[in-house]
């Protein structure tokens, strides 16, 4: 039986020095973050988001020009979870998708405003 091969993901290898202890805290300046990420978003009306969502959030804000596989490809899933999770950021208005003017087969996409606030949000509370 041949075992299933996982695609690496941005976060292999990272936290390989993590005790018990750490990770705990990591695990809950995570739920820090997500908490105060969707705080604002239900400020403004939004359903909150996944953690794997602001995970694609920022990976947009930081890859988003290099377009939507090299983004599938960090985030060690498929360019279909890839896609999907960019149509949720986009209904909730914190991103958007932009054809290149020269290639319109190239798409990147972009961080709205108010996806750099739901980040800084994030972000402050780590």
């Amino acid at each position: 039986m041949q075992r299933k091969v996982r695609k690496p993901s941005v976060f292999d290898g990272r936290y390989t020095h993590l005790n018990n202890m750490n990770l705990l805290k990591l695990v809950s300046d995570t739920g820090s973050a997500i908490g105060a990420a969707n705080r604002l978003l239900t400020a403004q009306g939004l359903k909150p988001i996944s953690f794997g969502d602001l995970q694609t959030l920022v990976l947009v804000s930081e890859y988003g020009t290099q377009g939507m596989a090299h983004i599938a490809k960090l985030r060690g899933v498929s360019s279909a979870a890839i896609t999907g999770s960019i149509d949720y950021l986009e209904s909730k208005k914190l991103a958007f998708r932009e054809h290149d003017s020269e290639d319109r087969r190239k798409v990147r996409i972009k961080v709205t405003e108010l996806g750099t606030q739901v980040m800084a949000a994030a972000s402050a509370a780590l």
